[in-house]
């Protein structure tokens, strides 16, 4: 059944999708007078219950905006490593570049944390506002422009809903249905590359020490991950292996002794033996950013807008700095009595926004190609920098300051929001 209101639509904002990024929109508008409506193909048993073995760097900005939105208390019950130190290395040069927790005085650089961590604090969160109505499990399967607001057509099981709302919000991944509707121009490539996700278990502690090693195939990354609640004493690491896609295919012949014995070569001496793996998952990743994020009564966030490579680890952070601006924007705009939907406002997220991811996507665009290649004058460039931001300060400091989201373009959403 439709739920109509006195504005004349069923919703203020409807979102379309909810991941990681979806869900953090409707918790920051759920602690508004809007009224939400969110669409997700996924039941919420369905959604908490799949653990796709991948983990997200949060970092030290993304970390206040979710206490900001309730939910890093949870987080942290739930399972949060910080990262005191990363060991940067690229394959063939003998120095490494070591970052510091006490180069900021920050209690950490960042935070290692499971997606299914993060999608399971969220949806406890978001069950708890009364103005948001979920629609799930359902599919969007057609939008239709109307004077005052966007008529969605829904289809859950075998019945077939329509909702009105003045703003629809793309949250629904790289293959944005509401997108490609709203015919918003992408920019996108592919990688010759597959990234290969999984869970080590190791003899001794890492100590709270990420590790990033670029290799001619790609980089490798080594993220420390708290114990699981029934195992305080496990050592686990999150690994992110980028291969050329042309491995692919002989890592996943491999049984869990083949690979962990094919993994050992890239891993730190100090965390000492791999005493177990869980199963693998294969990515491909890709880079794409959308011209432009808004049209009437449309905005996207999160990688409906923007795909990174995750060298870095930079692609749900700068989803959450979406979320801050965008729902700083609304609350504002409702205060005021606007139009949700009008573009106008709506080019004031943009504005701000694209310009910081497109710094990101061209950061670790670059630091990708820059590092996946055996070139010897690339090989003498990435050194050079690497030598820079280990003995210049200032260099050190900018590029902590970048990576922790703490710059004063990536602090505006942030600062809107707190």
């Amino acid at each position: 059944m439709n739920r109509r209101h006195d504005n004349g639509s069923d919703f203020d904002v409807l979102i379309v999708g909810a991941g990681m990024v979806g869900l953090s929109l409707a918790l920051a508008l759920g602690r508004t007078a809007l009224k939400v409506g969110v669409i997700e193909a996924r039941s919420v048993s369905d959604q908490a219950a799949q653990d796709d073995g991948r983990a997200s760097a949060i970092a030290l900005g993304s970390a206040q905006i979710l206490d900001q939105l309730g939910v890093w208390r949870l987080l942290q019950a739930l399972g949060v490593s910080p990262v005191h130190e990363i060991q940067i290395s690229d394959e063939g040069y003998d120095r490494v570049t070591t970052l510091r927790r006490e180069d900021m005085q920050v209690e950490a650089l960042g935070y290692i944390v499971e997606n299914r961590a993060t999608i399971a604090a969220l949806l406890d969160a978001t069950s708890q506002c009364g103005n948001i109505h979920w629609i799930r499990p359902a599919s969007l399967t057609r939008l239709h422009d109307g004077t005052s607001a966007i008529v969605a057509t829904v289809q859950q099981g075998e019945h077939i809903h329509h909702y009105t709302a003045r703003l629809v919000i793309g949250a629904d991944g790289r293959q944005s249905f509401v997108r490609r509707w709203a015919h918003l121009p992408l920019r996108s490539w592919a990688y010759e590359q597959v990234l290969v996700v999984c869970t080590i278990t190791t003899e001794h502690p890492h100590h709270h020490i990420g590790y990033e090693r670029f290799h001619a195939s790609g980089p490798f990354a080594i993220l420390p991950m708290a114990p699981l609640l029934s195992m305080p004493d496990q050592h686990r690491c999150c690994v992110v292996w980028t291969i050329p896609k042309a491995q692919q295919q002989v890592l996943t012949g491999l049984s869990d002794e083949e690979f962990i014995t094919a993994l050992c070569p890239y891993l730190s001496p100090n965390l000492g033996q791999v005493l177990s793996v869980s199963p693998r998952a294969y990515y491909a990743p890709r880079r794409q950013h959308a011209q432009q994020y808004v049209a009437p009564r449309i905005a996207l966030i999160g990688d409906a807008a923007h795909a990174t490579h995750p060298v870095g680890g930079q692609g749900f952070n700068m989803g959450l700095r979406d979320v801050a601006m965008l729902a700083s924007l609304l609350s504002q705009a409702h205060l005021q009595g606007k139009d949700l939907g009008d573009e106008r406002w709506l080019r004031r997220y943009q504005q701000q926004r694209q310009r910081d991811n497109e710094t990101v996507l061209f950061g670790t665009d670059l630091a990708n190609r820059l590092f996946s290649n055996s070139a010897l004058p690339l090989r003498s460039l990435r050194h050079l920098a690497l030598l820079g931001i280990e003995q210049i300060p200032a260099w050190r400091h900018q590029f902590l300051r970048y990576a922790m989201g703490v710059t004063p373009e990536q602090s505006v959403a942030t600062a809107l929001w707190l």
